[in-house]
């Protein structure tokens, strides 16, 4: 999930990884989860989805919101969860 407008591309993915080790840690019920570091990063990376539709935003990329939705159907179908 990158807006081709983003020019801290590095951040993002920072952000992602971050992120992902914090929900490790939470599923591993290592005592080092930080339960709101995980909701912050959470939140961050979902408003930048929430962006994406805005059409007055730099972040603007109707293509790629639409892309990453197909994606998690897609998951879900795979998945059936």
């Amino acid at each position: 999930m990158l807006t081709r407008a983003t020019h801290k591309k590095d951040t993002f993915f920072e952000l992602r990884e971050r992120r992902l080790a914090e929900k490790k840690k939470k599923l591993a019920d290592d005592p080092s989860y930080n339960e709101k570091l995980d909701h912050a990063l959470k939140l961050v990376i979902n408003s930048l989805y929430g962006v994406m539709g805005n059409e007055h935003s730099t972040a603007y990329d109707p293509c790629l919101r639409s892309s990453i939705c197909r994606v998690g159907q897609l998951m879900l179908v795979v998945h059936q969860i």
